[in-house]
């Protein structure tokens, strides 16, 4: 469940069909259990691009190298291996890499950025961010403004449509999706029309049972327990 190509969320990127792709990605392929071979990596992160470029809006694909990172990887297998691919496969495809490993490099231990030398504070946050939007900065129109505090979107965007039927699917697995399939929310959108708005709060393994009433309120399993739950309230759906 770990290959991102099986998850939901590649689905939902695909029918979002964007205009411009960020890909960051690399950390967890460090990971002894699923580190391969160098080649195998250059393939599938290959096909990973082709599968953007070849959707209806053809986007620009931009690629975030890895951050520096201290915990869970294999550091040699990152500044070896996967950043060094990581900056062929954007040259040997005509792409924008950002450099985003000598930027973090030294400040994994900086508590104000990094919580555990891996994943990041909303500072830290908004230092990739800001290491991105800079990266990207000759794909952007003229009317955005790509600075240190933040990016000034494009004066023509419209805001959300707000009249639109907010319909929240909350479950199991089931309706979050695996593997191959996106979930039936996806299907659900397609169906409803742009009238409405659908999203997926699934969260697999879930179960409806109040945590009280099961295992003598030791399991961790109930779905008011995740954040899923949390923002599926948070959106005020009307259905």
């Amino acid at each position: 469940y770990w290959t991102y190509i099986y998850s939901v969320q590649y689905y939902k990127s695909l029918d979002f069909n964007p205009d411009v792709v960020v890909i960051m990605m690399g950390h967890n392929d460090t990971h002894a259990q699923f580190y391969t071979t160098a080649e195998l990596y250059r393939e599938q992160y290959q096909a990973l691009i082709d599968s953007y470029e070849a959707l209806p809006s053809h986007p620009s694909v931009v690629i975030a190298g890895c951050t520096s990172r201290t915990a869970s990887i294999r550091r040699d297998w990152l500044t070896e291996t996967i950043i060094p691919m990581q900056k062929k496969i954007a040259s040997d495809n005509g792409l924008i890499y950002i450099d985003m490993f000598n930027p973090t490099n030294g400040k994994e231990n900086d508590k104000s950025l990094f919580t555990d030398g891996l994943h990041c504070t909303a500072a830290g946050y908004n230092m990739l961010a800001n290491l991105i939007a800079n990266g990207m900065s000759p794909l952007l129109t003229d009317s955005r403004s790509v600075t240190c505090d933040g990016i000034t979107v494009d004066s023509a965007q419209q805001p959300e449509n707000t009249s639109k039927i907010k319909v929240a699917c909350v479950g199991d697995s089931l309706t979050y999706g695996d593997k191959a399939y996106k979930g039936y929310p996806v299907y659900l959108q397609e169906m409803l029309g742009s009238d409405y708005e659908v999203r997926n709060f699934g969260e697999c393994g879930a179960i409806a049972c109040d945590e009280s009433t099961l295992n003598s309120g030791k399991t961790n399993w109930c779905y008011k327990r995740y954040e899923r739950y949390t923002q599926s309230k948070a959106w005020k759906p009307d259905i």
